[in-house]
């Protein structure tokens, strides 16, 4: 019977652990949202497990940790970026399977709204912001359709981080319904 977060683990993007990883900004934009969330990890105590950075990672002249912001138009054409989104999904998918396999809680992956890969529910394209996941993300959560791992993937909106917390706490108070065996 689980009691406490810390048998609870989270997946994350690396940009909520490294801000370098995130795509430069125009103008220097300052990248402060991670610290609210990053606090309630560490203060319930929940296991946090980095997933990788598909755009700061693919061997391209245009991506990399010095790169700017780019659409999912963009990477969608960029060769060999979708495959490469899915052999990382397959990597970080086959971990959270150990996990489950073995009886601990994956309670939720993050994903960063907007984002050409991680986005959980909304992106920005050149039509404006529609409701779509990013590449590494869709690709993840195929795995974890197919698998049949009930997995939330959750998305953080950067200008409204306490969203994000607020659906961390509901997630983790179902879980430890279940776990009581309340319903």
């Amino acid at each position: 019977m689980m009691n406490s977060s810390s048998e609870l683990i989270v997946f994350v993007p690396a940009c909520l652990l490294c801000p370098q990883f995130q795509a430069k900004k125009e103008g220097g934009e300052e990248l402060l949202w991670q610290h609210d969330i990053l606090s309630y990890l560490v203060e319930n105590a929940y296991s946090i497990v980095q997933m990788p950075c598909p755009e700061s990672t693919f061997e391209h002249t245009c991506c990399g940790l010095g790169r700017t912001s780019h659409g999912i138009q963009f990477y969608e054409g960029l060769p060999g970026f979708v495959d490469y989104c899915q052999k990382l999904s397959r990597v970080v998918f086959e971990e959270i399977y150990t996990f489950h396999i073995n009886g601990h809680k994956v309670l939720a992956i993050l994903g960063v709204e907007h984002s050409p890969t991680c986005a959980a529910t909304y992106m920005y394209t050149r039509q404006g912001t529609v409701r779509r996941q990013g590449i590494f993300a869709e690709a993840l959560l195929s795995l974890l359709d197919e698998w049949k791992v009930p997995i939330p993937i959750v998305g953080i909106n950067r200008r409204f981080p306490q969203k994000l917390i607020k659906k961390l706490e509901d997630l983790r108070k179902k879980e430890e319904a279940i776990d009581c065996g309340e319903h």
